[in-house]
Protein backbone atom coordinates (compact mmCIF):
# COMPACT_ATOMS: atom_id res chain seq x y z
CA UNK A 1 0.00 0.00 0.00
CA UNK A 2 2.91 2.58 0.78
CA UNK A 3 4.25 1.83 -2.56
CA UNK A 4 0.83 2.86 -4.36
CA UNK A 5 0.65 5.82 -2.12
CA UNK A 6 4.05 6.86 -2.91
CA UNK A 7 3.66 6.41 -6.59
CA UNK A 8 0.27 8.45 -6.52
CA UNK A 9 2.32 10.88 -4.92
CA UNK A 10 4.85 11.56 -7.49
CA UNK A 11 2.88 11.43 -10.00
CA UNK A 12 0.70 14.50 -9.02
CA UNK A 13 3.96 16.03 -9.02
CA UNK A 14 3.93 15.47 -12.87
CA UNK A 15 7.55 14.20 -13.84
CA UNK A 16 8.91 13.81 -16.74
CA UNK A 17 10.53 10.84 -15.58
CA UNK A 18 10.15 8.23 -12.59
CA UNK A 19 13.12 6.67 -10.86
CA UNK A 20 12.64 3.27 -10.13
CA UNK A 21 15.05 1.95 -7.62
CA UNK A 22 13.85 -1.77 -6.35
CA UNK A 23 10.84 -0.98 -5.77
CA UNK A 24 9.22 -4.13 -5.01
CA UNK A 25 12.09 -5.47 -3.41
CA UNK A 26 10.76 -5.70 0.37
CA UNK A 27 7.34 -7.06 -0.11
CA UNK A 28 6.12 -10.42 -0.42
CA UNK A 29 5.91 -12.29 -3.68
CA UNK A 30 1.90 -12.03 -4.12
CA UNK A 31 2.28 -8.58 -2.98
CA UNK A 32 4.72 -7.96 -5.03
CA UNK A 33 2.74 -9.77 -8.29
CA UNK A 34 -0.50 -6.99 -7.38
CA UNK A 35 1.77 -3.92 -6.33
CA UNK A 36 3.78 -4.58 -9.80
CA UNK A 37 0.97 -4.71 -12.21
CA UNK A 38 -0.90 -1.74 -10.43
CA UNK A 39 2.12 0.30 -11.09
CA UNK A 40 2.87 -0.42 -14.31
CA UNK A 41 -0.86 0.07 -15.55
CA UNK A 42 -0.35 3.36 -14.15
CA UNK A 43 2.31 4.33 -15.50
CA UNK A 44 1.27 2.85 -18.93
CA UNK A 45 -2.29 5.23 -18.83
CA UNK A 46 -0.44 7.99 -17.81
CA UNK A 47 2.17 7.73 -20.65
CA UNK A 48 4.69 8.22 -18.44
CA UNK A 49 8.81 7.31 -18.69
CA UNK A 50 9.86 5.00 -15.76
CA UNK A 51 13.33 3.21 -15.64
CA UNK A 52 13.04 -0.02 -13.15
CA UNK A 53 16.11 -0.64 -11.86
CA UNK A 54 15.83 -4.38 -10.79
CA UNK A 55 17.40 -7.85 -9.96
CA UNK A 56 14.48 -9.76 -10.78
CA UNK A 57 14.03 -10.85 -14.99
CA UNK A 58 10.97 -11.98 -14.75
CA UNK A 59 9.77 -8.70 -13.02
CA UNK A 60 11.40 -6.88 -15.63
CA UNK A 61 9.98 -8.96 -18.64
CA UNK A 62 6.79 -8.23 -17.07
CA UNK A 63 6.95 -4.16 -16.90
CA UNK A 64 9.48 -3.21 -19.58
CA UNK A 65 9.31 -2.07 -22.79
CA UNK A 66 12.66 -2.04 -23.04
CA UNK A 67 15.25 -3.96 -20.88
CA UNK A 68 19.39 -3.34 -20.77
CA UNK A 69 21.71 -5.51 -18.66
CA UNK A 70 24.45 -3.91 -16.89
CA UNK A 71 28.27 -6.16 -16.78
CA UNK A 72 29.71 -5.78 -13.21
CA UNK A 73 31.55 -2.91 -12.44
CA UNK A 74 32.33 -0.98 -13.62
CA UNK A 75 28.99 -0.93 -14.85
CA UNK A 76 28.86 -0.95 -18.69
CA UNK A 77 25.57 -2.16 -20.79
CA UNK A 78 26.00 -5.95 -21.70
CA UNK A 79 23.25 -5.92 -24.10
CA UNK A 80 19.54 -5.53 -24.19
CA UNK A 81 17.40 -8.72 -23.53
CA UNK A 82 14.74 -7.84 -25.21
CA UNK A 83 15.28 -4.52 -27.05
CA UNK A 84 11.55 -3.97 -27.45
CA UNK A 85 8.97 -5.71 -26.56
CA UNK A 86 5.21 -5.12 -28.17
CA UNK A 87 2.81 -3.69 -25.83
CA UNK A 88 -0.39 -6.56 -25.58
Amino acid sequence: MRQRAALIRTLALEPDLLLLDEPFSALDYQTRLSVCDDISSIIRSRKKTAILITHDLSEAVSTADRILVLTNRPGTIKGGACDSVSEP
